[in-house]
């Protein structure tokens, strides 16, 4: 199965490539009109494996690359849908229903949650998984959307309190708090930037600067925010995640905390939802 699975894949990236290249102006076998026709064709085969799941009592949920989401209709058996959608379909167009999953949870386009049998979330979307969030932040997100696919919503309070709690008492490594940056500008681009007010400043940069070291694009930082005295911008108390030192510890819980509550606000008026009923992944 692994090796099948390999297989497939293979041949998506290959077969993506080529339709990539009709559509690319400066390749030698460019073709804008089979480009469009090749869209056209997905999205015929997509509207119609929709309507004929629509009019069977489907609930469809997501519509993504990796297939269609949806509610199946409790009169009809799982096994007597596929094989009904498989005689709509062209020949050589096959469907499999790859998996079965507990709830969903739908934030956007292309920003969803899945919850497995097994009790495993799948994030897809950066909108949910994003690298701009530090990783208490993710694994808080993942739990809380848990919690909502499992009808636990009241259990949030409880889960922003533990970590809360975690946060002020300083349990975790500093690689939960801290977060890594890669400089797309050069350190001489990035003054230039700030002296021209093409930009604001950022904690990667000014640490970068401050180190004396030559970074290039492409260079990650690692970096925390300390406590400080008064309150200042964030870039002017951050620190080198490699400085910090677990027997004097200096992190800013109050910052974390109210990046903490920043995150339960900005999905305060999803967590009353319930679980969401079983769906099935069809893949094609």
């Amino acid at each position: 199965q692994h090796h099948l699975q390999a297989l497939q894949n293979t041949f998506k990236i290959l077969l993506n490539s080529f339709y990539g290249y009709l559509g690319f102006a400066q390749g030698h076998f460019a073709d804008f009109d089979a480009a469009a026709r090749v869209t056209q064709i997905g999205r015929d085969l997509l509207k119609k494996m929709i309507d004929w799941l629509g009019k069977r009592g489907a609930k469809v949920i997501e519509v993504d690359t990796d297939g269609i989401y949806f509610v199946p209709p409790a009169q009809i058996e799982i096994d007597e849908l596929q094989k009904g959608l498989a005689k709509e379909l062209p020949e050589g167009i096959e469907i499999d229903f790859d998996e079965q999953f507990e709830a969903m949870f739908s934030y956007k386009a292309k920003n969803y949650a899945l919850l497995t049998k097994d009790g495993d979330v799948i994030i897809k979307g950066g909108a949910l998984k994003s690298r701009g969030l530090e990783k208490f932040q993710r694994v808080f997100l993942e739990e809380m959307i848990k919690l909502i696919m499992e009808g636990k919503s009241e259990a949030i309070t409880d889960l922003r309190n533990r970590f809360e709690k975690q946060i002020r008492n300083r349990e975790w490594k500093i690689d939960m708090l801290m977060k890594t940056d890669t400089l797309q500008d050069s350190l001489d681009k990035y003054r230039a930037k700030i002296a021209g007010s093409a930009r604001n400043r950022a904690a990667a940069y000014e640490l970068a600067l401050a180190s004396g070291r030559n970074y290039k694009p492409g260079d990650q930082i690692s970096y925390y925010v300390k406590a400080t005295p008064k309150k200042v911008a964030a870039y002017e108390a951050a620190k080198l995640a490699s400085e910090f030192d677990p027997q004097n510890r200096d992190e800013n819980v109050d910052y974390y905390v109210a990046k903490l509550d920043e995150l339960v606000k900005k999905f305060a008026g999803l967590t009353h939802a319930g679980s969401a009923p079983k769906q099935e992944s069809l893949a094609f």
